[in-house]
């Protein structure tokens, strides 16, 4: 999902979350939309304070365009929320924010309507399933949930942690979970809910860091496997080092291509670590990657991992 800061052209945009008007010339946060008339294929976005995403949805700063534009003020929230909340992947997307291209996504929604669990044709098979009605005032989509034994009710809130989104044969948003998926009814996930960020001590990583996945922001860094540039916008895993300097050691990063990592001998720790701190922004953008190297690890480190993917 495409997100973008700018400043307002005009005084004429709403910020989708509060209603108020977002004055000319201010800061506004644009989430991608893409939408259809008859043939015809369009992309427009919904505009918000920047409070307002901060406050609601800080996941969505993750790789946006134009975060030069915050205030020192909003730099400084923004990096608290990400200590708090971004690594802890608690954060929640509404449905009229979706596209059907995300993947594994967290949603927040309302059930307007459940129906009993039965067989459904799900992807050439039948399978049992619930089906649920679930979004808000402004849309709607269907959610097939697998846990049969799993109780929800009409007018429950739902929060659906690492629900898969696809686009249905109808051209709809499609959710659907897996065994990985998390339902939580009417309150979202409790400080004790939180996933903890995952240290490793067989790694010899500087204090307070751990490796993660990032997003190169330029075609600088080299693979420290293949020694190839990793792209501009490419997915990387980033390992936490000690670099030697003249004035003594500093704290630096080695960076991997996602499937050369898997060729290091610490993978399987690196792996631990970067998946306990993935954010719903970086699964929904790389859904696939990720499932393909996770099915590449050992299957006690897979068993591990499933707790955040």
């Amino acid at each position: 999902m495409v997100s973008k800061i700018e400043l307002a052209k005009s005084n004429r945009s709403t910020c989708k979350i509060c209603n108020q008007k977002i004055e000319k010339d201010t800061p506004r946060f644009g989430l991608e939309s893409v939408f259809k008339r008859g043939e015809d294929e369009f992309t427009s976005y919904k505009w918000h304070h920047i409070e307002c995403m901060l406050k609601n949805n800080p996941d969505a700063f993750i790789n946006a365009e134009g975060l030069d534009l915050l205030t020192p003020e909003q730099e400084s929230e923004l990096a608290k929320l990400k200590e708090k909340s971004l690594s802890s992947g608690v954060s929640f997307f509404e449905v009229e924010d979706l596209t059907g291209e995300e993947g594994k996504v967290n949603v927040q929604a309302k059930v307007f309507r459940l129906l009993p669990a039965r067989e459904v044709e799900f992807r050439g098979s039948f399978v049992d399933a619930k089906t649920l009605q679930i979004g808000n005032s402004a849309r709607r989509v269907k959610f097939l949930l697998f846990d049969t034994n799993q109780e929800i009710k009409k007018g429950d809130t739902v929060y659906l942690k690492g629900v898969l989104s696809d686009l249905s044969e109808e051209g709809g948003v499609l959710l659907y979970s897996d065994p990985d998926t998390k339902v939580y009814l009417n309150e979202p996930p409790s400080e004790e809910n939180k996933l903890q960020i995952y240290v490793s001590a067989e790694l010899d990583n500087p204090p307070n860091t751990t490796c993660e996945f990032s997003v190169a922001k330029s075609s600088r860094a080299k693979c420290f496997v293949c020694k190839e540039p990793i792209q501009k916008g490419e997915p990387k895993l980033s390992k936490p080092s000690w670099i030697e300097t003249p004035r003594g050691k500093i704290v630096g990063n080695v960076s991997y291509h996602l499937e050369c990592a898997l060729s290091d001998s610490d993978s399987e720790e690196m792996m631990k670590e970067a998946f306990s701190k993935l954010t719903p922004q970086f699964i929904s953008e790389n859904a696939d990657m990720l499932q393909t190297i996770k099915e590449k690890l050992s299957k006690p480190t897979q068993t591990f991992i499933s707790d955040y993917f």
